[in-house]
């Protein structure tokens, strides 16, 4: 189990997890998202793209180079890893058969899915061997200067300005509502 049970994601850096999501485009993006746990709560400081080494729109692969040199920024930053985050480019945001299978983190990391299906759409889940089960979250406004993108692999970073500072849109945070959570076939 994770030794957080709620995952806080800036606005800023959430914009950026769902432009890397649509610049991949027709493919699957995935990344990571670090930051620091306090009283349950971890909350991301810094988005971390990696290739999807399979360059598919069914399904991803970490590069191995984009991963270690994901760890080794948040080993120098002294962030925890607490979020890993693809895409589903034509479908809704929910874990699919493969992403379960897949999952080597248990549920020690929240994993975000954003859906790209008409408008994006972002829910987050805890994974284990048997299914998921919806992950309290939420997007909160953005503090300039208190989040980072990485410079793991320029190739995917859509955005390079820091997020917007506000709110931003609506990427339906909260606890992932629909559908239920459960096995996957």
């Amino acid at each position: 189990m994770a030794n957080f049970a709620r995952l806080v994601v800036p606005a800023g850096l959430l914009e950026r997890v769902v432009a890397h999501a649509r610049a991949e485009l027709p493919d699957e993006c995935c990344g990571l998202l670090a930051g620091v746990i306090a009283d349950g709560v971890g909350t991301a400081a810094e988005w971390l793209p990696i290739t999807n080494a399979l360059a598919s729109p069914a399904e991803y692969e970490t590069d191995a180079r984009d991963l270690l040199a994901a760890f080794r920024r948040m080993r120098e930053a002294g962030l925890e890893l607490l979020a890993v985050y693809h895409s589903h480019p034509t479908s809704d945001p929910v874990p699919s058969r493969r992403d379960v299978d897949r999952n080597t983190y248990g549920e020690a990391v929240v994993h975000v899915i954003v859906g790209l299906r008409g408008e994006p759409a972002v829910q987050a889940w805890w994974l284990n061997e048997d299914g998921y089960r919806p992950a309290e979250w939420e997007m909160s406004p953005s503090e300039p200067g208190r989040e980072r993108g990485s410079g793991v692999d320029p190739r995917s970073r859509p955005g390079s300005d820091g997020g917007s500072g506000g709110g931003g849109p609506d990427y339906n945070a909260g606890t992932s509502r629909t559908p239920p959570a459960g096995p996957r076939t």
